[in-house]
């Protein structure tokens, strides 16, 4: 019996430190995204996606960090290169366009 409580301090100590830890982080970056159609976004946002991109959305993430919400905005460019860009909901870029490569490629 005594083995056993060596054995459960140690680890009920560990899952304590961790909650914590992930308290805390929940705390100082607590960001939610999720997937959305190109029919839900914003007209603002997909006018100001369509002019930066200079070609058709085709499919959006849509972030809420610290009660601001983005939208990150992807499309196909001509050279079959993807492309996105975050932009505000008022439709204010806040990062241009960006080339990026699938990690299944």
């Amino acid at each position: 019996m005594l083995a056993r409580q060596h054995f459960i301090a140690p680890v009920t100590a560990g899952c304590v430190a961790l909650a914590l830890a992930g308290a805390t982080q929940a705390q100082t970056g607590d960001v939610a995204e999720r997937t959305i159609p190109i029919s839900e976004l914003p007209r603002v946002v997909f006018d100001a996606a369509r002019k930066a991109l200079r070609t058709a959305p085709t499919d959006a993430i849509v972030k809420a960090d610290n009660g601001r919400q983005t939208y990150e905005v992807r499309g196909t460019n001509v050279y079959f290169k993807r492309i996105s860009v975050v932009i505000a909901a008022d439709g204010t870029i806040i990062k241009p366009v960006d080339i990026w490569e699938d990690s299944d490629d």
